[in-house]
This record gives C-alpha cells, structure tokens and sequence, in this order.
C-alpha cells in the first residue's frame, strides 16, 4: 500500500512537471552564478556577488517547488490564497540569508596617523593576511635580437612597477636589490640571466616571498609574445602561466598585471580600482626613456658604475620630463655622489608629476625632501608615519634606520629598525655590517664585533669586513684577535693597503715603533700613486707624532699636500693645513 502511495505520489510530481522546473531552477541559478562570476571580472565588482547570487536562490528552493507543485500541471490552474503567504515569506528569509550569511570582504582597514605637521591624516591600507609579496627576475631573450637584450631586465622593472601599483601586491627584483643581485652573481651568473629555478626557490624562500614570476619574450613577425609563469615558493609549483602578444609591449605589461592578480585573487576595492593606471601614465610613454632608465639600473646594480649611470638618467629625463621615478633614482645618485643640491633639484622635478607615486614612494621622497633641507625631525617623522601605516615595509625601516645612523638622533630606534629588517630579511647579510656600526656608535664594541663574526661567518673572503673587524678588536685592546684578523685579509689581498694600515696602527699601540717605520717606509716605496702616498703619509705622521719628531712631522704634513691634488680645496684646508698649524702651534 506504503509503495503504491509513493508510486503515485512520485507520479504526481512528474505530471505537475515538479523535476523538470526544480532542475530549470538549478540550471538557472548556475547560469547565474556564472553570468556573476563574468560580471565581477569584467566590471571590476566585488568578488562576494556571486555569494548573494547562490545562497539567495538556494534559500528560495522550497518556493521554486511549491509553486512547481501547485501550478506546473497543464491547463489553468486559478491562485491560491497560501501562495500569497509562503511565496514572500521564503522571499524575505532568501534575502535575510543572504545579509546574515554572506560577509563581504573587508580586505583593507582604516587607519589615522598624524603627520610631520601635526595634522591628522586618514589612510586605507590592506590587512596583512591579503599583502602579496612577489620576487620578479629576469626574463629571457628569445628574439635573436641583441639590441633587445635590454629587455630582459627591462620587462620584469616594468612589470613591476605595474604590479606595486596595487596596494595588495609588494615587488622587488634584483634590479631594485644589490644583496639579491649579488647572490645571483656570487653564485655565477655575473647577468643574472637564466638562473635556474632551484637557485631562485632558493633566494625566495630565505627572504620569505610569496610568490616568483620569471617569464621570456619572443617575437612574431611585428607582434611580441610575453610569457610569464607564476610560481607558489612554498608549493614550489608553477600556479598559473600567462602568455600576451600585440605590437606595443607596454600595453601587454598591462594585459600581464591584470591576469597576474586575477591569479593572485587581489580584492577588487574601490581604493585598489583608484590607484589602477596604465605603464605609460605612471612609467613612461617614451620607450627610449624607459630603455635608458633600465640600463642606468642595470649598469648600477649590475657592474657598479654609477657616474655613467647618472648620465643614462639625465638623458631619460631629457626624453621625458614627466619621468618622475627617472628623477627619483637620478636624485638618489646624486645624494650618495655628494652633490645635495642637484639632488634636491632632482626631487622637487619629480614631486611635481607626484601623481605618478604610490602611497610608499611618496613619502620616501617626501622625507628625503626634508632630509636635503636639514630638517632630520621631519624626516624621521614622515618615516614614522610610514612605518605605522606598513609595520613590514623594509625599505621603510631602511631608510629609517639609514638617518638615524647618519644623524646620530636615535641610535636605539635605528636598532629596532635594522632588527626589524633582520627579521622580515634574515638572508640580507649586508645588513649585519650595517648593525655593527650602529653598535660601535652606541660604544657596545662586543655586539659589534659579534655582528661581524656573523657576516664573516658567510662571506669568509669579504677582506672590508675582515679590516673592520680588526679595528674593532684594536678598540678592546684584543690585539692578538686583530693581526689574525688582518693576516686572512692580507691572504686574500696582499695589496690591500687598509689592511697594512691597520697592521701599522696596532704595531703603534703596541709601541713597536722601529717595525712600524719599516713598514711605512716599504709601503711608500710600493705605492705611488697619490691617493695611496697621502693615506700612508697620514699615517706616517701619526708616528712621528707619538714619537715627538715635530719637525718631521710638518715636513711629512708638506708632502701630504703636494699628494692631495684628489681632493677639494676645503679638505685639503682641513686634512692638512690645519693638522699642520696645529702642529707648529705645539713647538
């Protein structure tokens, strides 16, 4: 009887057509879903949309069934009273689902800091678990075209500065790290070209990112074809590979950037859409810029020449001026050159296209800014503000810790910083030398000298640190812990003149004065170039100092000036004129 009433009943449902609607319902609802889907990449609409779409026509099933059951049969069925009740009833509870189900994503957070000017100022900023950290290396040439070499450093840069327009995503590349291109070098391959991919893991994983891009370029008759892969560093698999082809490389930059986040599942928010702009709005649009940038880059980093690089930047600007990331680097170069003025020339050119910038970039020169002008405490302030906004952010802490050092104004501060990078960089051994000078400026000379075992430690054949740290052990009296530390120096480089220096200075403290003089004395007969013979003068006149020999002295202090034609006028003033006034002053 039971199997008759449920044969019947099943019966009942397909002559009302009940399966058949049901299943229309749930074949329209994943049309739905992917119409969402097309609609949130193609409009850029927040991901969660689809979310609503599902659990709303979910919820609304029992609805979709009874009106099925009540009127799918054929011919005229009239309304009925409890249709008018249920039907809007499951309506509301759809909605109400999909409010109390769904939660969009709230990828970013809304934080207040105060400024340089004590004004308050309001950012977004992403949450930690959505930042994305991407190393990007070099790329292959597979044109067969040398004057496209350039390329395959130029492609990755430009990619990248696309990418760090994303508040979501963080990029770097050996072209923007010396520590990163000189593992690569170290490791054999002095271009950085066709590393492979056991040795970028490597690299990648030590300095915790994320996620490598690596990728080659050919070209097809007029059209270049871009291919990009996409590797997970934990995973270490390849999670997406892109290929573009079209005529004007900067455009299929573009084209990369968006499935490059596609794959990386970036939020789609209003303030991410706001900062989205093409290669040639915030790069360049002038291609032989670009290419002259990319070389000044790649002939800094990549062989140490940085006069010829300054030139490149100039002749950049001069195809664009509105390069404003051209005038950043050429600013930088002038810095560390000495020439402060130009420098600040350089970035007042380059805050003027500052729409160009990310919210990092702007502050970086928005402190150097301050810092040309003399105004550390605004510097150090702006930082501050930075660091707040991005806690992890290492060129923030390096460029903190960088004028705290030089300025004196917080050594303490400067240490958090340089420990902080030591955390979120532990493979960044430059670094170690770095915090061993902040040390020896606190006057802490063991934690000084520790932090240079750690770097001789993985860099054995590094004859600078090996010289530092000799001077270290001199300033504790470990004389004996110093000659050793000189004699590996000298092992390596027997003309390292700082290394013999070092060597005359501790044979000084030890008041062995007739050895130091022999050495002195073969050191001058070796060396006769005047940069070397003003440096051993000065050394030589240290001893006669010591030993009471005045007149020598200033006898020594006058060849020290007819060597000294490497330096300005105002050195010479100080060095020497002064030191010998001083000394003819004591007779």
């Amino acid at each position: 009887m039971k199997n008759n009433q449920s044969t019947s009943f099943l019966g009942e449902l397909i002559q009302r057509r009940v399966p058949q609607i049901v299943g229309l319902y749930i074949a329209a609802t994943w049309m739905m879903i992917e119409i969402g889907d097309w609609m949130v990449g193609r409009f850029n609409l927040p991901p969660h949309i689809t979310s609503y779409i599902f659990i709303g026509m979910i919820i609304f099933v029992p609805s979709v069934f009874y009106l099925a059951y009540q009127y799918g049969k054929p011919g005229h069925d009239p309304w009925k009273k409890p249709t008018f009740v249920i039907v809007p009833l499951n309506l509301a509870l759809s909605f109400g689902a999909m409010l109390y189900v769904v939660t969009p994503v709230q990828a970013t957070e809304t934080k207040t800091v105060v400024d340089e000017k004590g004004k308050v100022q309001v950012f977004e900023v992403p949450k930690k678990e959505f930042n994305k950290t991407l190393l990007n290396f070099f790329w292959k040439n597979k044109t067969g075209d040398k004057s496209l070499d350039w390329l395959q450093y130029g492609l990755p840069w430009l990619l990248g500065e696309d990418l760090d327009r994303s508040m979501f995503i963080s990029t770097n590349s050996p072209l923007n790290s010396s520590s990163i291109s000189g593992q690569i070098q170290d490791a054999g391959f002095k271009a950085a070209i066709r590393v492979p991919r056991s040795l970028k893991q490597q690299i990648a994983q030590r300095r915790f990112y994320q996620f490598i891009t690596s990728g080659k370029f050919e070209k097809i008759g007029e059209e270049f074809k871009l291919s990009v892969e996409l590797i997970d560093v934990m995973g270490n698999k390849v999670i997406a590979e892109h290929q573009v082809q079209g005529e004007d490389y900067l455009m299929l930059i573009d084209e990369l950037t968006v499935a490059i986040k596609n794959s990386l599942s970036i939020p789609k928010t209003l303030d991410e859409q706001a900062t989205d702009m093409a290669v040639v709005d915030h790069v360049s649009e002038s291609k032989k810029a670009i290419q002259l940038v990319v070389e000044a880059k790649t002939m800094q980093v990549l062989e140490g020449k940085y006069a010829e690089s300054a030139k490149l930047l100039k002749q950049a600007i001069k195809e664009d001026f509105t390069f404003a990331t051209a005038y950043g680097y050429l600013a930088r170069m002038q810095q560390l050159a000495g020439a402060t003025q130009e420098a600040q020339e350089s970035l007042d050119a380059a805050l003027k296209h500052e729409y160009k910038f990310t919210i990092q970039e702007k502050f970086k020169h928005k402190a150097s800014t301050y810092g040309m002008r003399g105004d550390y405490e605004s510097q150090v302030k702006v930082y501050d503000m930075w660091i707040e906004l991005y806690p992890d952010d290492i060129k923030a802490h390096r460029a903190m810790a960088e004028i705290l050092t030089i300025t004196g104004l917080d050594y303490q501060k400067a240490l958090k910083s340089m420990e902080k990078i030591r955390e979120l960089d532990p493979m960044d051994d430059a670094l170690l030398r770095d915090l061993s000078k902040l040390h020896l400026l606190n006057g802490e000379m063991e934690r000084a000298a520790h932090s240079l075992e750690q770097f001789i430690q993985s860099n054995p054949q590094n004859t600078g640190a090996l010289v530092e740290l000799a001077d270290l052990y001199e300033r504790q009296g470990m004389f004996e812990e110093a000659m050793q530390s000189l004699d590996k120096a000298l092992l390596l480089d027997r003309g390292n003149l700082n290394a013999q220096l070092k060597n005359v200075h501790i044979l000084l403290k030890q008041f062995k004065f007739s050895e130091a003089e022999d050495k002195i004395n073969s050191l001058l007969s070796e060396n006769q170039e005047p940069q070397s013979r003003f440096t051993i003068l000065g050394t030589k006149m240290k001893l006669q100092m010591v030993r009471g020999e005045v007149t020598n002295a200033i006898q020594t202090s006058l060849e020290m000036e007819q060597s000294a034609s490497h330096l300005p006028p105002i050195l010479v003033i100080f060095q020497v004129k002064f030191q010998r006034a001083l000394i003819t002053a004591s007779i």
